[in-house]
């Protein structure tokens, strides 16, 4: 990535089960800065067992390498992850 550049990460999430992605390892703050992060929707309302997508959106602020990660789990429940993701990032 360059400096400026936005960096968009698109994961389904399993709503109806009350999964959700959050960030468990944060980037360095001096390379990426986070834009966003929010679930879009993307079953009609009423659907069973659907699902939405997480959308974290972060901008190269600063030269370097970090890394983040983020895990798929339910907040009420303890050892509850199915799933995660793990990206490293170079800015120059």
């Amino acid at each position: 990535m360059k400096v400026c550049d936005r960096l968009t990460i698109r994961l389904t999430e399993d709503f109806d089960g009350g999964y959700k992605w959050t960030v468990s390892h944060r980037p360095a703050s001096k390379i990426l800065r986070l834009v966003s992060n929010q679930a879009v929707r993307t079953e009609p309302p009423g659907v069973v067992g659907g699902t939405d997508e997480r959308v974290v959106v972060y901008r190269a602020i600063g030269k370097g390498k970090t890394s983040l990660k983020l895990i798929e789990s339910r907040s009420f429940q303890r050892d509850s992850q199915i799933a995660k993701f793990t990206l490293s990032v170079r800015v120059s």
